[in-house]
């Protein structure tokens, strides 16, 4: 003869408060066999854990349902199962649960999402809330132990603690689960700041690297830029300006004052020197800096002139020319690349500043070859009584970009000076 079948049922739980932890069911098609009778057949255990806050404590209760054990132990009827694969009409998922007790809206959100994981419990947490409902749990079956007849008390007790001990080891393996999950995301997070602390490493070491290139990349763009001034102040040391060769009349036609600058020159020049000027002044290209001659009235006269360049092969042939011009009367100058024209003012700004009057000196700028590097030589002469040039520095050349002259703090110092070295 089979013993009534006994069912605990999760229905009469209303009056309590709102479940706060996520629900556990017992349950199948299959069950356990005691004194070769059946003694579960197609009925399920369903436990309601409720957390309730109450003065900032958090209370975990457990209800086991025990009015379907109370009518089955007393021969009565009411069979409500659970259906398989869903929940039971009285169950409620704690996901499903707002801090109100309200079924909240499920909505695959981000932001909901992100909610969720902030609220997730760590395992200690959850080994704490297992713990209370293992304790609720076992206080639930004595109750309900107590309350049925003696015939069916051990059974009952057996049954609902071969239960209660399978839910306990579900409950464990959750939290060894939690533990697992906790060290495997720790291991992870070693790995990834392992990962990181190299990358750092190795983007300081590339910063360092690029800093360093950066570095000797201005060094080579402002060296660079030094050296291509030197070239075109070395260009111009091969060039002469004549500022006062009166061709006789007025134009503009460049072949004429061509024509005509190198004839009155020539017939200046000594006898002696005719044809030391004809072998230099072939090899000479003559530039004509103006649109054409300009007419200067001096003395009662008339001169009609304009600026003219010489551009020499060599330094040999300048310094020759340049004395034979002096000799003819006229007064060669030098002709400094337009780059160069600040810088000379700079250099003669800083004599000026040493006390020397520019109203009574001569100030003659020039450039010269030393140590194998193009520099600026100063040198001064007295305008009344004066008998020879004085040198009062050497500079080197700028830069030949003028946003690069910041670069130099020191670039109007000079790099020698009267009676120090060089």
């Amino acid at each position: 003869m089979l013993k009534p079948p006994i069912e605990v049922d999760r229905g009469s739980g209303g009056g309590r408060s709102s479940a706060a932890g996520k629900g556990t069911r017992g349950g199948g098609s299959g069950g356990m066999r005691t004194g070769g009778d059946k003694f579960w057949r197609g009925r399920s255990l369903s436990v309601t854990e409720s957390v309730v806050e109450s003065e900032g404590e958090q209370e975990v209760s457990m209800e086991v349902s025990s009015q379907g054990m109370e009518q089955e132990a007393m021969g009565g009827g009411g069979n409500v199962e659970t259906p398989r694969g869903g929940r039971g009409a009285n169950e409620v998922d704690i996901g499903d649960l707002e801090g109100n007790g309200k079924r909240k809206e499920r909505s695959p959100t981000m932001a909901e999402e992100s909610e969720r994981r902030r609220r997730r419990l760590n395992e200690f947490e959850i080994g704490k809330l297992f713990e209370k409902i293992e304790e609720g749990m076992r206080s639930k079956v004595e109750e309900v132990v107590a309350k049925a007849p003696d015939g069916l008390k051990e059974t009952l007790k057996e049954g609902m603690g071969a239960v209660m001990n399978a839910m306990v080891e579900l409950m464990n393996g959750l939290s060894d689960g939690l533990t697992e999950q906790r060290r495997g995301r720790e291991i992870l997070e070693l790995k990834v700041e392992d990962r990181l602390e190299r990358l750092e490493e190795k983007v300081k070491d590339v910063t360092e690297t690029t800093d360093g290139l950066t570095e000797l990349r201005i060094k080579s763009r402002d060296s660079e830029s030094v050296k291509e001034m030197e070239r075109k102040v070395s260009e111009a040391m091969c060039m002469i300006k004549v500022m006062n060769i009166d061709i006789g009349r007025e134009t503009q036609d460049k072949r004429e004052i061509v024509r005509r600058t190198l004839e009155v020159t020539r017939s200046y020049v000594a006898d002696r020197d005719k044809g030391w000027f004809d072998s230099v002044i072939k090899k000479t290209r003559v530039i004509i800096l103006g649109k054409g001659t300009r007419r200067w009235d001096r003395g009662g006269t008339s001169e009609y002139c304009v600026p003219t360049l010489f551009q020499c092969r060599n330094r040999g042939d300048c310094e020759s020319l340049e004395e034979i011009l002096r000799g003819a009367g006229y007064h060669p100058t030098f002709h400094w690349p337009s780059e160069m024209l600040e810088f000379i003012w700079g250099v003669k700004d800083v004599v000026r500043k040493t006390g020397v009057d520019e109203k009574v000196n001569f100030f003659k700028v020039r450039p010269e070859i030393r140590d194998g590097r193009v520099q600026v030589k100063l040198e001064v002469k007295a305008k009344e009584g004066g008998v020879r040039f004085t040198l009062k520095g050497i500079w080197g050349c700028p830069p030949v970009h003028r946003h690069l002259w910041d670069s130099f703090p020191d670039l109007f110092k000079p790099k020698v000076v009267p009676g120090g070295g060089g």
